[in-house]
């Protein structure tokens, strides 16, 4: 007879609180309280519950925009600090600690529109939103 050995999966953590009450705590952490800033909150909320609740694919997606330049945009949009959102995620137990994120030693690049800002005089800044 052979011996057959167990699969070892790794562990995998449920959420310590619910989604909504997330929510509700950055709901409480933002300047205002307009309809386009609970928007911006809800879709936050919804990536971090996407990075434990969802389907393999959809999971996948949820942890790059936790470590990616958009939440760092959608956040300081709001007035939300996007290190504050991430250390939320990760504490709830929604997100890994080791998900994705940027090699030690190293800051993460910011790569998107934001990153040539520095180029542009705020007159030229203007002059593109129009």
């Amino acid at each position: 007879m052979t011996d057959i050995q167990p699969r070892k999966h790794p562990k995998v953590l449920k959420p310590l609180v619910g989604i909504r009450a997330v929510h509700r705590m950055l709901l409480r952490s933002v300047d205002a309280n307009c309809p386009e800033v609970q928007l911006i909150v809800s879709v936050i909320s919804q990536a971090i519950a996407d990075c434990s609740l969802a389907e393999t694919f959809d999971k996948a997606a949820a942890q790059r925009f936790m470590y990616c330049w958009r939440l760092e945009a959608w956040a300081l949009a709001v007035g939300l600090d996007p290190c504050f959102v991430r250390e939320v995620a990760i504490k709830t137990q929604y997100l890994s600690a080791d998900a994705c994120p940027p090699p030690i030693g190293q800051t993460r690049v910011h790569t998107g529109p934001f990153n040539n800002q520095q180029k542009h005089s705020d007159r030229s800044f203007d002059a593109r939103l129009q």
